[in-house]
């Protein structure tokens, strides 16, 4: 009963030490990999909610346009260069 609890133990030994875990050489040969692979991540979770709410503007401008772009034969004012600043407009000022 107690040889086989060692052949488990050193079984178990053998396979941490094939897959260098715990071992200082890995961290030597990975670490600028796992580092900058870090520091990706985290920058991208940083700008995530500023691409979304870029996207958000964009879409705002897209409807603003459109709705623009339908009153236009109504107006004589409003025309396709028009319509742009003038949804940017309304999207830019509803977010503040």
């Amino acid at each position: 009963m107690q040889d086989s609890s060692w052949d488990i133990i050193i079984l178990f030994m053998n396979w941490k030490n094939k897959l260098n875990l715990n071992s200082y050489d890995w961290w030597k040969n990975h670490r600028k990999f796992i580092s900058y692979g870090g520091f990706l991540v985290l920058f991208a979770m940083y700008l995530s909610p500023i691409v979304k709410e870029a996207k958000n503007k964009n879409h705002c401008i897209e409807i603003a346009h459109e709705r623009f772009m339908e009153e236009a034969p109504k107006k004589d004012r409003i025309s396709r260069d028009s319509s742009f600043v003038l949804a940017y407009q309304i999207c830019n000022h509803r977010s503040n």
